[in-house]
């Protein structure tokens, strides 16, 4: 019997030594769990914090709309040096460009501040599809020596160009946020990345800038209560827990040495060992007490358990409790309290103020009290209370998701400024509706705007007043040069009338000479009878070749029979004198009445045929005039080997210039198409309306 209850108080003292140290694991569970729910809960307010920081830099640097000449150095670090005293955790905010260089800082050596990120950093930042915050490796400042972490966001500047603003926060300043003070035995916390890198710790682990954890904690289970793992820093077995920031890829961790974890559970040991003893003792002199103390260990064995169980239930509303406070962080993120910009928040039905910044307070002037009991219609003197309710009208009804316009906000003293807003209509998690209006004050900017606009005009007026000279002067050149072309035609006209009416007649007298001599001596049966007729013959060659340059300067067709009968005569002259077939087809009813029209037509005529002599070898030439469409069109074919079109773009001669130059003096175009096989055809086209201007006279 007395073997049987010592069986039995042995099993009951390890019963009740394993109950009290799961206790003592419990509740050190619970104290690294209630540790790292407000350690997250603190770090994401100050990372949070900061990100708000960083974003409100592209509305107060104006980066959106900016250049990157067009950014003023000293005002920029003047504005960050006003944003970066609001946040006790960043050393100094500085603008980057894409290589790394500084644009300006909240540091007094504002755009010659160095710094140095780590490599690859400012390119990851940059190469982010949508732009959130990254935290960088622990590297040591040059300005501190200390070890600092940068915290950095991508913006735009302008409409295409990425810049990167970034803060620089001691590493000893993030783990005081993270210890808060915790009076916990052997507690060991981390700031990580899930893939092992570590970025602060508490006790300071710094062996080196880019310490590794293995394993990676972003390849493990999420959680919520502990698990037992190595510790991070001293590697000895431990309760771990670990908590995700609202930033991804960013961890912490707090555990505690199990052994510290049972520091008490081993007094309890020797304490409830040492009972064991006693009712051993107690049981060898009197068997009759060992089922009272049986009684007595089931009795705090059931009230353990009792408490495990309670404190079970406490960390299951603990951790729906710390969940909820997320929900609620994470609604509250896009309020930006710290921003220089203007925040108000006012209900869609009252139109009443519910929530105000501090840059709203000091931008109007009036206090917190009384903006509150003020409608947001009652600060824009220009949009009375329909007006408004008119303009907030899509955003109730969900057409708009958010509204951009610009208005103007009257201080309390009656000062107004002009103002943009972006107006937004959020449901919060208890579905009733708030609007959010994010003002930003561009009284500047609109004065800016107003200059550029002004200047703009100025330089419009310059431009056209100078449009109107050079127009003038081109109708000018045009006339001038309408007028060569007409002296040069009445020269041609003058020449070939010489020719014609000296050197012609002088010829033709020559050659009814000659033929009388040639008789004569062909009478007398004289030797130089064939002398004779070979000089009659060079004669009559000269005095047609004579013809050919007369009608060559001044087709005297054209002035008594117009075009047709000149092209007539061109294609006559082209089969006697050149032995090349040319054949003209003239349409119905195609007037040229104006003679400078008429004489320009003939002149590409006149050189498109010599072009296909010189150049075709063609054998046939086809002259086409008609009417199509309302336009004149003049074309000219032959059979000849044609142009290479490859060529076709730098056929640059002397000829060619001229038809096209011709051309455009009837307001017309002139088409060159050529192939080996098919030979070249040249058209010209212009509106049979067209009168070409003299002198003197407007087109």
């Amino acid at each position: 019997m007395v073997g049987i209850f010592l069986a039995v108080l042995t099993l009951a003292t390890a019963s009740l030594l394993w109950n009290a140290r799961q206790a003592d694991l419990v509740n050190s569970e619970e104290q690294v769990v209630r540790f790292a729910s407000g350690a997250q809960a603190a770090l994401n307010r100050s990372l949070l914090g900061i990100d708000v920081l960083l974003a409100s830099m592209d509305n107060l640097l104006g980066l959106s709309g900016a250049q990157a000449d067009s950014i003023d150095p000293k005002t920029s670090n003047r504005l960050m040096f006003g944003a970066g005293q609001q946040n006790l955790m960043v050393r100094y905010v500085a603008l980057l460009d894409a290589q790394a260089r500084v644009i300006a800082s909240s540091d007094p050596s504002g755009a010659g501040l160095l710094v140095s990120l780590p490599t690859g950093f400012a390119n990851a930042v940059l190469a982010q599809p949508v732009s959130t915050l990254m935290i960088s490796a622990p590297v040591v400042s040059f300005a501190s020596g200390k070890r600092v972490l940068y915290l950095a966001r991508a913006l735009k500047l302008g409409a295409s160009t990425r810049v990167l603003v970034v803060a620089e926060v001691p590493v000893p300043l993030l783990t005081s946020i993270l210890v808060q003070g915790a009076n916990i035995s052997g507690l060991e916390v981390t700031l990580e990345r899930s893939a092992g890198q570590l970025l602060a710790s508490v006790p300071d682990f710094a062996q080196r800038v880019d310490q590794q954890f293995t394993p990676a904690l972003g390849t493990l289970q999420d959680t919520v209560g502990a698990r037992r793992l190595p510790a991070r820093i001293t590697g000895v077995p431990a309760l771990m827990v670990t908590r995700p920031t609202l930033y991804p890829e960013v961890l912490i961790t707090a555990s505690v040495p199990i052994e510290a974890a049972l520091k008490n559970y081993h007094l309890q040991r020797q304490f409830i060992g040492g009972v064991a003893l006693v009712f051993g003792l107690m049981i060898l002199a009197a068997g009759g007490f060992a089922i009272q103390a049986q009684e007595q260990v089931l009795r705090l064995n059931a009230s353990l358990e009792k408490r495990v169980q309670q404190r079970t239930t406490e960390l299951t509303e603990e951790v729906t409790e710390r969940k909820q406070a997320e929900a609620e962080l994470l609604r509250f993120k896009n309020v930006l309290d710290n921003t220089l910009d203007m925040i108000f928040m006012f209900e869609p039905a009252s139109l009443r103020f519910v929530y105000l910044n501090q840059g709203a307070v000091l931008s109007m002037g009036y206090s917190q009290e009384e903006l509150l009991g003020m409608t947001a219609y009652q600060i824009k003197p220009l949009v009375p209370e329909p007006k408004f309710r008119q303009l907030i009208a899509p955003l109730l009804s969900r057409e708009q998701s958010s509204l951009r316009f610009e208005t103007v906000h009257r201080r309390k003293d009656g000062t107004d400024f002009t103002v943009n807003i972006l107006l937004q209509l959020v449901t919060q998690s208890d579905g009733n509706d708030l609007f959010v209006a994010i003002v930003h004050d561009i009284t500047e900017r609109k004065r800016a705007r107003d200059e550029i606009l002004r200047l703009n005009a100025s330089l419009e007026k310059q431009v056209l007043q100078r449009t109107e000279l050079l127009t003038k002067e081109i109708a000018e050149r045009c006339s001038l040069e309408i007028e060569l072309i007409r002296v040069d035609e009445e020269q041609r006209q003058a020449i070939g009338r010489e020719l014609h009416d000296g050197l012609g007649q002088y010829l033709t007298s020559l050659s009814l000479l000659s033929a009388s001599l040639q008789q004569q001596l062909t009478n007398r049966a004289q030797p130089e009878a064939n002398a004779a007729q070979r000089i009659r013959e060079l004669i009559d060659e000269a005095a047609a070749m004579t013809r050919s340059v007369v009608h060559g300067l001044y087709p005297v067709a054209l002035e008594y029979g117009g075009l047709t009968a000149a092209l007539e005569q061109l294609a006559a002259q082209t089969r006697s004198l050149h032995k090349m077939d040319c054949v003209l087809d003239v349409g119905p009813e195609v007037p040229v009445h104006d003679p400078l029209v008429a004489i320009n037509l003939y002149r590409i005529a006149q050189e498109a045929i010599t072009n296909a002599l010189k150049h075709s070898q063609a054998g046939l030439m086809r002259i086409g005039l008609a009417r199509v469409g309302g336009k004149v069109r003049l074309t000219l074919s032959d059979d000849g080997i044609g142009i290479d079109p490859s060529r076709l773009g730098s056929a640059n001669g002397l000829g060619m210039h001229s038809m096209h130059y011709r051309a455009s003096l009837l307001g017309g175009d002139i088409q060159v198409q050529s192939n080996a096989q098919q030979g070249t055809t040249i058209t010209v086209t212009y509106p049979d309306d067209r009168r070409v201007s003299r002198p003197g006279e407007s087109k």
